[in-house]
């Protein structure tokens, strides 16, 4: 219908009727698109990312690029960070090294370098870890990847020798 309305006032030979018919075709149309617009649902904004995430004695703070750890306070480079930031957010789940190439690094699948993940892991094991060649939170699961784990605490223990 708009269309028809333009080309009627393309053809019409008084330029100064055709230039009032399209700014009256244009202005119907924003008014439409007003209301439109006034009429979707409003857009709703993600919730805010966390500033603090923990898992057992870790915790995370996501802003300063930080983690506390048994062994003190320690800073993550950015590529740690988002790694860490990744795998407590998937805590207890295996996560093998396709996985974390794709959400971590952004990279197509079938595409990336394991290696680059398994050098990653053993630097953030250096940090995390009080004794890194006997991991407490870190793991590797041979040929499927690493996971992430909240180590038992005495309470755990004790409901465990409870059941």
């Amino acid at each position: 219908m708009i269309q028809a309305k333009l080309t009627t006032a393309d053809s019409d030979r008084n330029g100064c009727l055709a230039r009032k018919k399209s700014v009256s075709i244009r202005i119907r149309c924003s008014k439409v698109e007003w209301r439109a617009k006034s009429l979707k649902a409003p857009e709703s904004k993600p919730a805010p990312e966390p500033q603090y995430l923990t898992v057992g004695t870790l915790c995370l703070d996501v802003r300063k690029a930080t983690v506390a750890t048994d062994n003190g306070t320690v800073s993550l480079t950015p590529t740690e960070l988002n790694l860490l930031k990744y795998l407590m957010q998937h805590v207890n789940e295996i996560i093998s090294n396709e996985q974390l190439l794709q959400k971590v690094w952004a990279c197509p699948a079938d595409t990336g370098d394991p290696a680059m993940v398994r050098w990653h892991i053993k630097n953030l094991r250096l940090k995390l870890e009080i004794s890194p060649e006997h991991p407490i939170y870190l793991h590797t699961v041979l040929h499927y990847g690493y996971v992430l784990t909240r180590p038992l605490t005495m309470t755990d223990h004790q409901s465990l020798l409870n059941k």
